[in-house]
């Protein structure tokens, strides 16, 4: 009976353990169940993103070229970027974004990675991510590159795939910053209330093949990423 409640403790002690983050010269990066998370700070308003299983996708880098504070603080590795820290769970690599006071911006929800593998494809996979905004509620999500911009909320909403799509992946909220799904395939910006989530969340993200979940978190988010192209790039 002991060795049996050993095991299980053992067990349990495993699951509970923190995975080891580790720093990069310009962000960190962290391995949960095989996906890694790396976050790269490439300005002091611009946080890159990238999810992925083995080999680092090819994708150019972006150096800061100076010095990041960085904390470990309540099971978070945060990172100093300029405007507002983001920060990298300990235990799961979720990843959130924060002002200076604490107060909570975005942050994806816990979990809610998915990269599923497609058929024949090596290296290719059906990708999404569910954001949660921060303590304010968001009443607006606009994408600026559209002809005529209107609120996303509530919504299902198609990118690139066909001429009455959204043109760009890029949205941006009246809580001043943005998002840049920054992927190779066409997808979806999806606010739908019914959407099959872990808990109620604010977006989510897809994207039809994918080497990896990319994205860019902007704040203050300009009115034109450039020259961040993302959506349909090569």
């Amino acid at each position: 009976m002991k060795k049996i409640l050993t095991i299980f403790a053992s067990a349990a002690i495993g699951i509970m353990a923190n995975a080891e983050i580790t720093p990069t010269d310009n962000g960190a990066k962290i391995t949960v169940d095989s996906l890694t998370t790396e976050v790269i700070v490439c300005s002091p308003s611009q946080v890159r993103v990238l999810k992925y299983y083995g080999n680092r996708p090819e994708t150019a880098n972006c150096p800061t070229g100076r010095e990041l504070k960085r904390v470990t603080a309540k099971g978070k590795y945060k990172i100093d970027a300029g405007e507002y820290y983001v920060a990298l769970n300990e235990k799961d690599g979720n990843v959130s974004f924060w002002d200076h006071e604490g107060v909570l911006i975005m942050a994806e929800q816990h979990r809610t990675a998915s990269l599923t593998p497609l058929p024949g494809e090596n290296g290719r996979y059906t990708v999404k991510q569910d954001f949660q905004f921060g303590r304010a509620e968001v009443d607006s999500i606009i994408c600026p590159a559209a002809k005529t911009p209107v609120n996303l909320k509530g919504s299902l909403t198609e990118f690139c795939k066909t001429s009455e799509a959204l043109p760009s992946p890029y949205v941006t909220t009246e809580k001043g910053f943005g998002i840049l799904w920054n992927s190779p395939a066409p997808g979806q910006v999806d606010d739908t209330p019914e959407r099959p989530v872990k808990k109620a969340g604010d977006v989510t993200f897809t994207s039809d093949n994918a080497p990896a979940i990319d994205y860019y978190f902007l704040y203050p988010a300009p009115a034109d990423p450039h020259p961040f192209t993302g959506c349909c790039r090569k």
